[in-house]
């Protein structure tokens, strides 16, 4: 995150740059701070909330993931129906075939031949809605999953290489004041 900018994790609906969020502020760790400003302990501190958030993005997939099981389930389901429904328009197609030698009324069997043929095609148009809707849903859902994952791996790669600057820099310091104390006589007795 660009100094002056504000994280699009920690920026949402309901929160505003200041880090308010409805009228309560963030918590500490959540407000936007620059990598040279934090120290090691700061740093881990916000890489385990990212973590946390992690772990919710990841069980926000997991339900996502069931609802869609779900829906393909009922997919399933309304292809079973309606291949039922065929079954039972055929043997219906028969028994009035075979009825038809012993002069039924034609009218009514007529009528419940439509009333199957009208059931099996709302249940076949309803069985394409649905894998239409699954489909969409599917597609939505893969393209939320990969903003959540470059969301994550971005986020991941912002802390880390804060981290590692902030390692270096303190390695770069602790280097310069061994120089320091290594060029600066031990005793003052020698110096005239």
């Amino acid at each position: 995150v660009a100094h002056g900018s504000v994280d699009p994790l920690q920026q949402s609906e309901g929160s505003d740059a200041n880090g308010q969020r409805a009228g309560r502020p963030l918590a500490p760790e959540a407000r936007e701070t620059h990598p040279e400003d934090l120290d090691v302990e700061e740093l881990r501190a916000l890489v385990r909330a990212r973590e946390n958030e992690a772990a919710a993005v990841g069980q926000q997939l997991e339900r996502v993931s069931r609802k869609l099981s779900d829906a393909e389930r009922r997919a399933l389901e309304a292809t079973a129906m309606a291949k039922g429904l065929k079954i039972e328009l055929e043997h219906t197609q028969r028994a009035l075939q075979s009825k038809r030698t012993r002069e039924p009324p034609v009218s009514q069997m007529r009528q419940e031949l439509e009333d199957m043929a009208m059931r099996l095609e709302i249940t076949t148009d309803t069985n394409e809605a649905l894998k239409v809707s699954f489909s969409a849903q599917l597609e939505s859902k893969d393209e939320e999953l990969g903003v959540y994952h470059e969301l994550l791996n971005q986020t991941r790669a912002s802390f880390h290489a804060a981290v590692v600057d902030m390692q270096t820099a303190l390695d770069r310091e602790r280097r310069d004041r061994e120089a320091a104390a290594a060029a600066t006589p031990s005793c003052p007795c020698t110096l005239r």
